[in-house]
């Protein structure tokens, strides 16, 4: 079954798109070659001074962390060495909090999945330990730690925005368009590169700082190229055409794809294919595009001209491509004449 993650309308965090639709499998130890940073101390659920009064805890997760019996308090997870500052969001399978190193004084994110060190998480870990940080586009690893009750945390690079929350700040001219599109495709053309497929390329796995500088993140999903792939993975929206028709021969071309409805997303300020269904969503796809037999995308996606140049709405075809061969490659992209133009 594919692993959709299709966005509710109230979801504006990154986290809660981060932890929808994850199979989970949860292990014993961590993974080969992963060191894991463990607690130097052990937090009781209610912790007391001397003269038998509470002590203000360190750290209050989230409700969905919490216990929901009436009556019990809530574990208070602490990590060795971070401070919290507060939830960024959660979701129904973890949540993310802003910390800050105490050691250093730098901000942070800290994310945890609620099961564990599931094999979402493994993955993750597996390729932000050897590319996290490796090119600006791509969000940085610190390291992988756990709290006085066992719980996994995987530390990354704090960035202030997901590109969703972005987008609603304000509209964004074409130029700062071109800026994060040219940002974005430099970092799925480094994944390519090095032989990783993200699989999961959506506005709420892309981070925004307040620079405008670009970071992709979310990697649980994410393959290596030979990698046997399994299920389908993906959000429902960003889904390549080829996912939806069932096949599992597949490769970075699907990025791509993913890539092109963010590009649109962010020319049309909604959603470009917005079904309710595998079904749905290719009925959609060639009511836009038309069938792939056809030639008409020029018509049916032309409100995107009225804000693109004409090399803007090449590149744009080029994304939206039905047939996985003739799609446009992150290199080729790269090198459209729209990007350098200024």
């Amino acid at each position: 079954m594919a692993a959709q993650t299709v966005r509710n309308n109230n979801d504006d965090g990154f986290a809660y798109s981060l932890f929808r639709g994850r199979k989970i499998a949860c292990r014993s130890k961590a993974p080969k070659g992963i060191v894991i940073k463990k607690p130097t101390s052990i937090c009781p659920e209610t912790m007391r001074s001397h003269n038998g009064k509470k002590r203000k805890p360190e750290l209050q997760c989230s409700a969905d962390e919490s216990s929901n019996k009436k009556g019990r308090l809530p574990h208070y997870p602490i990590v060795d060495g971070y401070q919290c500052l507060g939830t960024i969001n959660s979701g129904s399978y973890g949540v993310v909090y802003k910390v800050q190193d105490k050691n250093t004084a730098e901000i942070v994110a800290m994310k945890k999945e609620f099961s564990g060190l599931s094999s979402t998480t493994k993955a993750e870990i597996d390729i932000l330990k050897c590319f996290g940080g490796g090119h600006p586009s791509i969000v940085g690893f610190k390291e992988v730690a756990v709290d006085a009750y066992g719980g996994v945390y995987v530390v990354m690079e704090y960035v202030d925005f997901d590109l969703r929350g972005y987008m609603v700040k304000e509209v964004l001219p074409i130029a700062q368009v071109k800026m994060l599109m040219k940002q974005l495709i430099q970092g799925v053309n480094f994944l390519h590169q090095n032989r990783i497929v993200h699989r999961d390329l959506k506005p709420s796995n892309i981070l925004v700082n307040k620079r405008g500088e670009l970071k992709i993140c979310d990697f649980g999903l994410s393959t290596r190229f030979g990698e046997e792939l399994g299920s389908i993975a993906g959000t429902l929206w960003y889904m390549a055409p080829e996912l939806l028709l069932g096949e599992k021969s597949y490769s970075c071309e699907v990025d791509m794809w993913a890539v092109g409805c963010v590009m649109a997303e962010l020319v049309l300020r909604k959603v470009l294919f917005k079904g309710k269904s595998k079904e749905d969503q290719l009925h959609k796809i060639y009511c836009i595009l038309g069938h792939p037999t056809n030639n008409n995308v020029d018509t049916t996606i032309s409100s995107a001209k009225y804000v693109l140049s004409d090399a803007g709405f090449d590149l744009l075809k080029g994304l939206l491509t039905c047939d996985p061969t003739k799609r446009i490659t992150s290199q080729s992209a790269l090198n459209h004449s729209w990007l350098e133009m200024n």
